[in-house]
C-alpha cells in the first residue's frame, strides 16, 4: 500500500483559531508509532502527536515540502478496531507522554470521558504509573503492537497540547489532578543526567559536587518513581539540570521557582521546558555550553552530542539566576 498523502488539520478553522478540542473519525487508518491518522489522502500529524512524520519509517520520500506532501508506503492493517476509542499515543519518552499525551486527557468529556484509550503494549513504568495516579484502569486501555498500522472504526482525538495556545489547561488540570500539599517550597534541587547513554555531560560528576558543596539535593529523576519526582520537583524553590526528560517535572514545581536549563548549540532552539516554565510562572534562564566533546561516538546526530562544561562558569551562572552570593545556597 503505497500512496501519496498531504498534511492535514483536522478541523482547520478551529485550529487557525487556537482551539483544542476534539475531533471524531470514522474509518481510518493510525500508525501507531508516529501516531499519524491516515484518511484517504490526508496525514493528520501536527494535531495528533506532534511529531515529525517526515521521519517516520512508512515514509518513504517527500514530494513537496511547502505542500506538505509525502510518500507512504504502508503494510495492510494488522487489526480492525470496531469499538470506539480515543487516541492517546506511547511516546515511551518521559516528557513526551506528559506533553503529547497526557495533557490532552483535560479535553476528555461526557461520552469520550469513557471511552478506551488507545495506547501501545509495551507502555513502561513510568507510563503505567501516571495511568493509576490519573485513575485510569488496565482495562479502560486498548493496547496496540508499535509500529504496526490499525484499522479504527470509530477514533476520537484530541488535539495534543504540546506547545499549543491551549496547553495551560492541560498544566492546570493534571497539576490539580496529581499535586498534594507539599508547604513552602524550600529545596534546592540538581536534576542529574549521569543515567543518560547520549548527550552526557562528561563532567557532570565535578559539577554534582559542587552544587553539593551548595546545599543541593542530587537526584537522578530515572532512578525515582513518578510519586517521588513530582513530590521533589513540588518542593524545589531553585532547580538547575541538563537539558532532559526530566524538565518536563517543571510541570509540578512552584509557581516563581527559578530554572536553569543547561543545553547545547544544537538544541537550545528546543523551548519546550521554557514554554512550560512560563506558562507557569516561573523563572527560566538557559546555560548554553560551550565546549562538545572532542571525540563522538560515530553516526550520531550533533544533537545528541557529548560535551563537558566549565564547573565554576556554571556555578556563578547559577548564582546570579538565583540572585544570591553565600556559600551554601540552603543558608538563603
Amino acid at each position: 500500500m503505497t500512496g501519496l498523502y498531504y498534511d492535514a488539520l483536522m478541523d482547520r478553522e478551529r485550529a487557525a483559531r487556537g482551539e483544542a478540542y476534539l475531533h471524531r473519525f470514522r474509518d481510518v487508518l493510525v500508525d501507531t508509532g508516529y501516531w499519524v491518522v491516515l484518511d484517504q489522502d490526508r496525514a493528520y500529524t501536527r494535531e495528533t502527536y506532534g511529531r515529525n512524520f517526515a521521519n517516520s519509517p512508512v515514509v518513504s520520500g517527500r514530494v513537496d515540502r511547502d505542500r506538505g506532501a509525502y510518500v507512504v508506503s504502508l503494510r495492510p492493517p494488522a487489526q480492525t478496531i470496531e469499538t470506539p476509542c480515543v487516541l492517546l499515543g506511547g511516546d515511551d519518552n518521559y516528557s513526551h507522554w506528559l506533553t503529547r499525551s497526557l495533557l490532552k486527557l483535560v479535553l476528555l468529556e461526557g461520552e469520550a470521558n469513557a471511552l478506551p484509550l488507545l495506547v501501545n503494549e509495551d507502555l513502561r513504568p513510568h507510563q503505567r504509573e501516571y495511568l493509576e495516579l490519573l485513575g485510569i484502569p488496565e482495562a479502560r486501555l486498548l493496547k496496540v503492537p508499535r509500529g504496526q498500522v490499525v484499522r479504527c472504526r470509530e477514533l476520537v482525538v484530541p488535539t495534543t497540547l504540546r506547545n499549543h495556545p491551549q496547553m495551560p489547561a492541560g498544566l492546570r488540570w493534571i497539576r490539580h489532578r496529581l499535586l498534594r500539599g507539599e508547604g513552602e517550597p524550600s529545596d534546592v534541587l540538581y536534576a542529574s543526567r549521569r543515567d543518560a547513554t547520549r548527550r552526557r555531560m562528561l563532567n557532570e560528576a565535578d559539577l554534582e559536587k559542587a552544587l553539593a558543596g551548595l546545599g543541593f539535593r542530587i537526584l537522578v529523576a530515572g532512578e525515582l518513581s513518578v510519586r517521588e519526582q513530582i513530590a521533589a520537583f513540588s518542593r524545589a524553590k531553585l532547580i538547575v539540570a541538563p537539558h532532559g526528560a526530566a524538565l518536563a517535572n517543571l510541570i509540578f514545581a512552584p509557581p516563581g521557582a527559578t530554572v536553569v536549563e543547561i543545553a547545547t548549540p544544537s538544541i537550545v532552539h528546543m523551548n519546550d521546558f521554557r514554554t512550560i516554565a512560563d506558562h507557569l510562572g516561573q523563572r527560566i534562564a538557559t546555560w548554553v555550553v560551550e565546549r562538545y566533546a572532542e571525540e563522538q561516538p560515530p553516526g550520531v546526530p550533533a544533537m545528541h552530542w557529548n560535551y563537558s562544561v566549565d564547573v565554576a562558569r556554571v556555578v556563578d551562572f547559577v548564582r546570579q539566576q538565583a540572585g544570591i552570593l553565600p556559600d551554601s545556597l540552603n543558608d538563603s
